[in-house]
């Protein structure tokens, strides 16, 4: 927590994350654990408890290898996803997107191409691996689709299962009248908006989840940036304190966001942080992140909370409902 919040240094940090990453595989070599889990009592292997621990390791050997490379010590930050990259089976954006610069700064360049493919397979990939694939491919093919490249390289048994999914939860309640305030200016209230596929994304600033799902929105939102039937707002709400409005402009730059902000209207209670505003609150919503897709007549459609850490994922899924409304 003191690395991904920023509050020590990476040379800080470097005994401890030593220290945690050899207790991690000393407990991983050792198995002296191997046959308990924290719900009931299961035999494992000795190669069933290195997998077990490996995946449930993922996130301190991610950060422990970030904190190697920021040091330094790029060669052996590489050393140490090795092991994970058969476990994750490319799964993981995240730890994609690690490997890919390790990778690269080690001298693997020729490797890089070929591992973003894999994990386009299944997603698993971030805005700035898709810009690598993007340069290399339009290098190689000049006049050719990079869209149609992409969407070849995904598994059609992974596409058919995820539009399944996205199919079987699609429903139809009516919408919730509203008039918001824009960050940028003005409102936007519902009698603008019928025609257009909307889609709501709830967020606060102090929301990780939130915050980590942004690049993913903003590649969908990027989609239809030539799309009048479609408009994507990001709702801030739940912040802490009243004066939300002057420091939310401020973390949009400072990420570099240029997102259609809207600002939920003051709860009840007039406390933030605590209660939705009274738009979350008429949506009974009870967590965020949130996405809410409404169609063109009104009703809302679509409604997934929780950010499950797949940029491209997160943008081809928010896709596919929003063609499927405008086909609809």
């Amino acid at each position: 927590m003191p690395y991904t919040k920023n509050v020590r240094t990476a040379e800080f940090l470097r005994p401890y994350a030593d220290a945690l990453y050899a207790e991690l595989i000393r407990r991983i070599e050792g198995g002296e654990d191997r046959y308990l889990t924290s719900i009931r009592r299961k035999r494992y292997s000795p190669n069933q408890w290195k997998q077990a621990m490996l995946y449930e390791g993922e996130e301190y050997i991610v950060t422990h290898a970030k904190i190697l490379a920021e040091t330094g010590d790029r060669e052996r930050a590489l050393e140490i996803l090795e092991p994970l990259k058969p476990v994750l089976e490319g799964k993981i954006s995240e730890f994609n997107e690690l490997y890919v610069d390790l990778l690269a700064q080690n001298g693997y360049t020729h490797l890089v191409v070929p591992f973003i493919e894999e994990c386009v397979h299944s997603d698993a990939v971030t805005p700035e691996m898709v810009d690598i694939l993007r340069v290399d491919f339009t290098d190689r093919n000049p006049g050719r689709s990079f869209k149609d490249y992409l969407g070849s390289l995904r598994s059609p048994d992974y596409v058919a299962r995820m539009e399944e999914k996205l199919k079987s939860q699609l429903i139809r309640k009516s919408g919730v009248p509203f008039r918001l305030e824009r960050m940028a200016g003005g409102t936007v209230s519902t009698e603008q908006l019928i025609g257009k596929v909307v889609v709501l994304d709830f967020w606060a600033t102090w929301c990780g989840p939130c915050m980590a799902a942004m690049p993913g929105m903003k590649m969908a939102r990027d989609r239809y940036a030539e799309e009048e039937r479609v408009a994507f707002y990001f709702v801030n709400t739940l912040e802490r304190g009243n004066e939300f409005k002057e420091y939310v402009p401020l973390v949009m730059e400072r990420r570099g966001f240029d997102f259609d902000v809207l600002y939920d209207g003051v709860s009840e209670s007039g406390q933030h942080g605590t209660t939705f505003g009274d738009f979350g609150k008429r949506f009974s919503m009870s967590d965020i992140p949130q996405k809410v897709i409404i169609d063109r007549q009104g009703d809302v459609r679509w409604v997934s909370s929780g950010y499950f850490g797949s940029p491209l994922e997160l943008a081809n899924e928010i896709g596919f409902i929003v063609d499927y409304l405008l086909e609809e």
